[in-house]
């Protein structure tokens, strides 16, 4: 079964904006440094009157330094994402990031390997782009994005609240906190629709030998409402480090091939070359059978399968027509249904 479209999404919403107010601590990476976070991502939603729902996942990020200089540093992300169920199938994703030296995230180049839902995933920042010290104390703007919604604007304030070390690392624990008292109202997509933050708690671990963040805490209650529509939304993250290691040469120069694998075949899935692709995915699979980017391996079979059904639909008649499926909002038409058992219902009044 075809879950997946293979439209461009980038997991752009939570993204936690940089506070760069003050001087910024220098970042040191090394090429070949891998650091793995882990943690869970939790939503829960109500609309009106109805049950609520929540969705769980437990999250793993692995970050591959494969390029450093004095400059800066490049750093691919890959992300798994898997359900609170039996027999659960991750959502993967996968980005790379410029690093500056002073720890701010230059780019990001977005990549076809993405979760099928994003708005639902954080992306936790490298590192946290301020010299922070002890009784340190400081204001700034910040957008916070919330799902698909714009992002409102907000005066924050962070403050160095003690010390904690997570796992090995010894932190700076900073927290912040929105500079008026909640609930507060925003009014959003032109003036339609009103967004609520009922609340707001968000901490940062920043290590102290260099500002890498160690662990990334966030909960917030949003109410939203349009028209007669309401609903209230709660999402929750927590990722911390759970290990940094620095891989052997010949073991990066592996991990180097299997990520430009990984790229060939994203740039092959194209409406002219997902047979290529295809070729691509079972040589990946048969070369690199105990990678740890395996999990991208279903997702490209699905983005081909996507492919190839577009491929096959006619190009004219009736039969050629492609509309909107109605939960899923994936392109369907009649031709898609060949072989099935349709109910047509037809109804009228007068």
């Amino acid at each position: 079964m075809v879950r997946r479209s293979a439209t461009l999404l980038t997991a752009a919403v939570g993204v936690l904006c940089a506070l760069t107010v003050g001087g910024a601590a220098n970042l040191t990476l090394q090429k070949g440094q891998e650091f793995v976070y882990g943690g869970t991502v939790k939503f829960a939603m109500q609309v009106a009157n109805q049950s609520p729902s929540t969705v769980k996942f437990a999250v793993k990020e692995r970050r591959l330094v494969t390029e450093a200089t004095d400059t800066g540093s490049k750093v691919v992300v890959v992300q798994e994402f898997t359900p609170d169920e039996k027999d659960a199938i991750p959502e993967v994703g996968l980005r790379t990031a410029e690093i500056g030296a002073d720890g701010t995230e230059k780019s990001s180049a977005p990549s076809k390997f993405q979760p099928e839902s994003p708005e639902y995933f954080p992306t936790m920042p490298m590192s946290f782009p301020r010299e922070v010290q002890a009784g340190a104390k400081w204001q700034a703007r910040e957008k916070i994005g919330f799902l698909k919604l714009p992002p409102v604007t907000f005066e924050v304030t962070c403050r160095v609240a003690g010390e904690e070390k997570v796992g090995d690392v010894a932190c700076w624990k900073v927290e912040k906190t929105l500079n008026e008292t909640l609930p507060s109202t925003r009014s959003v997509l032109e003036g339609a629709a009103e967004m609520t933050f009922e609340s707001f708690t968000e901490r940062f671990y920043v290590g102290k030998s260099q500002p890498l963040l160690a662990r990334w805490e966030r909960a917030m209650q949003v109410a939203f409402k349009q028209g007669n529509t309401s609903a209230r939304y709660e999402h929750t993250w927590d990722l911390a480090l759970q290990s940094q290691q620095t891989l052997p040469a010949e073991k990066l120069t592996s991990r180097t091939e299997q990520l430009k694998a990984l790229q060939s075949i994203e740039e092959k899935l194209t409406a002219t070359g997902f047979k290529d692709a295809e070729t691509a995915v079972n040589e990946f699979k048969s070369k690199y059978s105990n990678s740890p980017y395996q999990a991208f391996i279903p997702l490209a079979s699905d983005l081909i399968a996507d492919l190839k059904l577009e491929a096959s639909r006619p190009k004219t008649g009736p039969f050629s027509v492609v509309l909107p499926e109605l939960n899923s909002g994936k392109p369907m038409s009649l031709f898609d249904l060949r072989g099935k058992i349709i109910l047509v219902n037809f109804f009228a009044s007068w």
